[in-house]
């Protein structure tokens, strides 16, 4: 949330147990969202081609991971080819 108002100083990173012990693996999840949270606030770029991407991506992971061979006709019917 301090990222939104522009602050950036970041600190307390890796501890667990109200600072109490060091994890590492607290220190590369806390780095990851970091990033993460950099990444956001650098901005996204939206236009016609970008959202064009975002749908066939879409697209793709609708028909190989839910709703399968019905949505295959669907779309073969509908000259969308997957």
């Amino acid at each position: 949330m301090s990222s939104l108002t522009g602050g950036n100083p970041v600190h307390d990173l890796g501890y667990i147990s109200n600072g109490l012990t060091t994890s590492l693996e607290q220190l590369v999840v806390s780095n990851e969202v970091i990033g993460m949270v950099r990444c956001i606030m650098l901005g996204f770029e939206i236009n016609e081609e970008t959202l064009a991407g975002f749908f066939n991506i879409l697209l793709f992971l609708l028909f190989h991971f839910t709703i399968g061979e019905k949505a295959a006709m669907l779309f073969r019917s509908t000259g969308i080819n997957m």
